[in-house]
C-alpha cells in the first residue's frame, strides 16, 4: 500500500504540526471539471474539486497513535500539536494499484526554533511504499516535496531521488505556521507553500 508521511532531519531543532489529512482521488469515475492552466497553479478547496478525505489527524489527545509509525528520530504529541523530527509515515495506506487513487497531503508545519535560528525541511512525500529495511520511503518510489531543504536553500520535488523540479525561492520563515499541501492529481504534480 503506498502511503504518506512527513521529513524533518533528527539532527536539526524539531519541527512542530497542528492538523495532518491525506486525501484520495480514484482514477477513474471521478473526473472533477478540468482546470484551465491558470487554475492548475492556484491551491483549490480539497472536497470542493473532488478529492475524499481518507484520514485528518488534529493531534487532540496525549500520544501518538497507531495511525502513524516512527521510521527514525523521535515524534511526540501534546497540546494538539506533534512535535519532532526524523521521518514519520501514515499507517493508514491507499491501494498500491497506480489506477485505483492519486494523493493530496495537508498539513501545517511550523519550526519550533526561534527567528535567527538554522532552519531545514518541512518535508513530505506521497505514494510510498512502508518497507521495514528503508530508512528514507521515497528513495524507493513515491514522491518526496523538500521544502526548505539544505538548510533552507532549496525546494524541490524529486522521484526516488531525481529532481525533477527544483527552486531556491520558497524559504521556511523560522517559527511561522506553514499551510503546506503536495498533491498528484491524475498525474499533474503541485506543490504549494501558503498558497
Amino acid at each position: 500500500m503506498a502511503r504518506a508521511g512527513l521529513f524533518h532531519p533528527d539532527f536539526m531543532d524539531k519541527v512542530k504540526t497542528k492538523t495532518i489529512a491525506a486525501w484520495k482521488r480514484k482514477a477513474d469515475g471521478e473526473s472533477p471539471t478540468k482546470a484551465s492552466p491558470a487554475e492548475s497553479t492556484q491551491l483549490r478547496d480539497a472536497r470542493a474539486s473532488g478529492w475524499h478525505l481518507v484520514f485528518k489527524d488534529n493531534f487532540d489527545r496525549k500520544e501518538l497513535s497507531d495511525t502513524w509509525k516512527i521510521i527514525n528520530g523521535k515524534w511526540s504529541v501534546a497540546d494538539g500539536t506533534l512535535t519532532g523530527s526524523g521521518t514519520l509515515i501514515s499507517t493508514k495506506g491507499f491501494t498500491s494499484d497506480p489506477k485505483a487513487s492519486f494523493q493530496r497531503l495537508e498539513f501545517e508545519a511550523a519550526t519550533a526554533s526561534t527567528a535567527n535560528a538554522r532552519v531545514s525541511d518541512l518535508s513530505s512525500f506521497i505514494h510510498c511504499e512502508n518497507k521495514a529495511d528503508v530508512r528514507e520511503p521515497w528513495q524507493t518510489g513515491g514522491y518526496f516535496f523538500q521544502f526548505g531543504g539544505r538548510n533552507n536553500t532549496i525546494t524541490q520535488l524529486s522521484r526516488a531521488g531525481e529532481a525533477l523540479s527544483i527552486s531556491s525561492e520558497a524559504r521556511i520563515t523560522p517559527g511561522r505556521w506553514h499551510k503546506i499541501v503536495i498533491e498528484n492529481d491524475k498525474g499533474e504534480l503541485r506543490c504549494f507553500v501558503d498558497g
